[in-house]
């Protein structure tokens, strides 16, 4: 089996391109204190897997076996749409939940990161039926493993 590194960009909405991720099935998560890294099955059977480095704050939300990826979105931390504040499953409302502060502290938080780490991305995993990762990263990293 072929494993390649894939390059990759975003649309305007920030979803990621040259993965090719929709509805596929996320088979193996990893995470370490330096990377997260999600290995998904797309319906034709080939594996990509995306890995985000240099992990900042993460959460994984109602994540379940078998889930099926929706999206996977990358917005450099300071280009993050300011109207996503307003969306429940947004990215910065998912990494910093209301169970985990308040939305005044969240926006003062994302300020923060975009400051002080300009250069880092904001990614978000959204599955169908429920689930949703967000994470800080420095770099990401997709590979294609062909069948």
């Amino acid at each position: 089996m072929m494993t390649s590194e894939t390059p990759w960009r975003t649309d305007e909405h920030g979803i990621l391109l040259g993965a090719r991720v929709h509805d596929a099935t996320l088979v193996k998560l990893i995470i370490s204190e330096e990377r997260l890294v999600f290995e998904m099955r797309r319906l034709s059977g080939e594996l990509v897997t995306v890995e985000l480095l240099g992990l900042g704050q993460f959460t994984l939300q109602e994540l379940w076996n078998g889930a099926i990826v929706s999206e996977l979105w990358v917005w450099k931390v300071g280009s993050v749409p300011e109207t996503s504040w307003s969306i429940p499953d947004g990215p910065w409302n998912v990494l910093f939940s209301n169970a985990r502060m308040k939305p005044s502290d969240a926006r003062r938080q994302a300020a923060k990161i975009a400051e002080t780490s300009p250069n880092a991305f904001l990614v978000q995993l959204a599955c169908s039926y429920g689930g949703s990762v967000a994470a800080i990263c420095d770099r990401i990293r997709v590979f294609e493993n062909g069948t």
